[in-house]
């Protein structure tokens, strides 16, 4: 086959298997047979044109699920006259031969559920086409995705020991796990331990700390890949004390409230983290522990603050609880420009109290009602009238206790104003031993209160009438000893009024009838006062009346004017009966005589 005249020492061609000819080539060929000549040398030339390579398919074919993914490349170095060999690639998924007018690959292509025949080969201009490379790919329906086991805590240091969680999301799936300590554990199978619940892990012995941890959920067929964790557990590097809280609470407060919280440990204040609740909850250190920086907690309701303290290698405290409660301050009322209760004309009302904020109001009620939150806001001072004023008050805010009851009084009286005299007593003249009323009016605020006085013609100065306070004063078995002047003073705070004087004059009768008792007091003398009052200061001096001869009148006859003058001299003091009295035993003695 390279061109040379073939001999007895030649390539023996045996007939049966065909030569192939890889290149162009001038094949010859001679018969040789014992004891004859070799015959003539057959020539033939052949012209061989070269194939292009076999595209390789990646995955060759197999079973999958859900979905597969198939590329296809040549063998390196897959050139001709410098042009790249994969740009003339030509597949079909179908089980067909690809031709020119196939799919040209340009990218790998994804191959779906079912069964797929992949056939591809090259086609370059100039070289043959190439054999054809073929795969068979199976893909079925995806198996249930099962999530992958979760560790908690996410923390991975701990002190004493730490509560190993371990959480899935698959329902009815079944973890199994593996935990060793200072060195990786083998992947888990369905025989490994299975996770029923939190385990704890404590201080493992020796130097090494750590534990490794792997989870891998299964559920039928199916499995989860594996999750992997390691924790730290170790004894603490010292201790740390429970919160401190300022104020410590206990008590109640009118205001809200800032509270600070303090912690410390055996090696000082640094690096600890506080963390509270403000509804009565158990605190934790949360997973991981970060945070805990804010110290000061503002507090405006009735609130159980509950605190832990945690530092890193030393672990946490023990749980600090304080409550704190809060009520509204009683209200305050009073008078806007002085501590009165009293006042004439009117008075300003203010009220006030020392909680503030929080939509804080204050609400009234007059008459004596205790207060709620439907009763008049006060929002301005109130101004009160004449009368007697009970109020109410009590102080609200949101999230507060109401205030106590709060309960204030004051009386408004009218302005004073001095007495006007409006009718004066009018002087009169009327029969001896006859009653006669003095009338008067007098106006003033408040009602003035009336004084009689009266002086007799023969008085230096005018004595008032203590008994009597009435503006109408009443006379009764007028004598000559009650004639004189009389005048009524009328007075109250603001001041007082004198009337005019009326001037009482009597009569003279043949027969007078006396009345039984004669009511005025004129006993004594009095001296007026600073405030045009007058008060009894002195008795009168008493005389007896000289004897004298029955017949008064001389007229020989012993007659009614004759009494009448008898009586008017028993009617001075005498005998021991009061001034202006007489009994009529002892003038039918007198009379007899």
């Amino acid at each position: 086959m390279d061109g040379s005249e073939p001999d007895a020492n030649s390539t023996i061609y045996n007939g049966l298997t065909p030569i192939t000819l890889t290149q162009s080539t001038t094949l010859k060929a001679k018969v040789f047979r014992a004891g004859s000549d070799p015959s003539d040398t057959a020539t033939a030339d052949y012209t061989v044109v070269p194939a292009a390579s076999v595209p390789i398919i990646n995955p060759n074919g197999g079973d999958h699920t859900g979905s597969v993914q198939v590329g296809l490349s040549l063998p390196p170095k897959s050139t001709n006259k410098g042009m790249n060999l994969e740009d003339f690639i030509y597949y079909t998924n179908n089980g067909a031969d690809p031709q020119p007018f196939s799919n040209l690959y340009t990218a790998p292509f994804t191959l779906g559920v079912g069964n797929h025949v992949v056939k591809a080969r090259t086609i370059f201009p100039g070289l043959a086409a190439s054999a054809i490379a073929e795969a068979r790919f199976t893909v079925f329906t995806p198996a249930i995705t099962l999530d992958p086991p979760t560790f908690r805590p996410l923390a991975r240091d701990h002190t004493n020991s730490v509560e190993v969680l371990i959480d899935h999301f698959t329902v009815d799936a079944k973890i199994f796990y593996t935990v060793a300590n200072g060195l990786q554990p083998p992947d888990p199978t369905d025989s490994s331990n299975l996770y029923e619940g939190p385990f704890t892990l404590g201080v493992p012995p020796g130097t090494d700390s750590f534990y490794f941890l792997k989870a891998k959920a299964f559920k039928d067929e199916n499995e989860s890949a594996v999750s992997v964790k390691t924790f730290s557990v170790f004894e603490p590097l010292g201790t740390i004390e429970a919160p401190v809280f300022d104020p410590p609470g206990g008590e109640t407060y009118d205001n809200p409230i800032t509270v600070n919280m303090s912690a410390t440990s055996s090696s000082g204040t640094g690096g600890i983290g506080i963390f509270r609740t403000t509804n009565g909850d158990t605190p934790f250190v949360p997973d991981p522990p970060i945070g805990g920086n804010v110290r000061d907690v503002d507090i405006n309701r009735d609130t159980e603050l509950k605190a832990i303290a945690y530092r890193s290698v030393f672990g946490q405290s023990s749980v600090t609880s304080a409550t704190y409660l809060f009520k509204c301050a009683a209200t305050t009322i009073e008078a806007a420009n002085s501590k009165q209760i009293a006042a004439t004309g009117s008075i300003a009302i203010i009220m006030s109290s020392t909680t503030t904020g929080g939509n804080t109001r204050i609400r009234y009620e007059m008459g004596g009602l205790v207060p709620d939150e439907t009763s008049t806001e006060y929002t301005e001072p109130l101004t009160l009238g004449i009368g007697t004023h009970v109020l109410k008050a009590k102080t609200f805010r949101l999230n507060f206790a109401d205030s106590d009851t709060t309960t204030a009084s004051f009386v408004v009286s009218e302005t004073p104003e001095a007495p006007i005299i409006l009718t004066h007593p009018i002087s009169a003249t009327i029969d001896a031993f006859s009653d006669h009323t003095f009338m008067s009016e007098a106006i003033g605020t408040p009602d003035p209160e009336f004084s009689w006085y009266f002086q007799a013609a023969s008085a230096t100065q005018a004595a008032r009438l203590a008994s009597e306070t009435d503006p109408n004063l009443a006379l009764f078995n007028v004598q000559s000893a009650n004639a004189g002047d009389y005048f009524v003073v009328a007075s109250n705070p603001a001041g007082s009024a004198t009337s005019t004087l009326a001037f009482l004059t009597l009569n003279e009768f043949d027969t007078p009838t006396p009345s039984p008792t004669n009511t005025v007091d004129l006993n004594a003398t009095a001296t007026p006062s600073s405030t045009n009052t007058m008060d009894v200061t002195s008795t009168p001096t008493q005389t007896t009346p000289t004897p004298r001869d029955l017949d008064c009148d001389s007229s020989g006859v012993i007659d009614a004017i004759d009494l009448l003058c008898l009586l008017e001299e028993w009617h001075q003091p005498a005998n021991g009966n009061p001034v202006g009295e007489f009994d009529l035993l002892e003038l039918a003695e007198k009379w007899m005589e």
